[in-house]
């Protein structure tokens, strides 16, 4: 069970990774090409559950408490960026990704150290 686990966890650290890359290009394309996609942005920003899911597999698989929190920081981080999307915090919204990608990467690679060890 835990090494299923491990890798369910490793799995959808690697799939919010990927989607982070895509929902930085749809802001890209929506910015720089066609307004159009910004409903896409926003409507692909649901990739965060992700995180929740995480969190859930890391407390049923008994994973290291830092990999398990972190992807709780990551589901609230990325719940921030609602609240940074207009106002005077705008700015903190185009920097909150880099802090989420970081983060995410930290998971997979110590995740990855987890896995190669068993």
């Amino acid at each position: 069970m835990k090494n299923i686990c491990q890798n369910l966890y490793l799995g959808l650290a690697c799939l919010a990774f990927l989607c982070i890359l895509i929902q930085v290009y749809f802001a890209g394309i929506a910015l720089f090409q066609d307004y159009t996609y910004w409903n896409i942005h926003k409507a692909f920003s649901l990739f965060k559950y992700i995180y929740l899911a995480m969190f859930i597999v890391g407390l049923l698989g008994k994973m290291p408490k830092s990999l398990t929190w972190y992807a709780l920081i990551l589901f609230a981080v990325a719940n921030l960026q609602y609240y940074t999307a207009h106002g005077f915090l705008a700015s903190f919204h185009v920097i909150l990704p880099f802090v989420i990608f970081s983060l995410n990467f930290i998971i997979i690679r110590n995740t990855l150290k987890l896995v190669k060890r068993k």
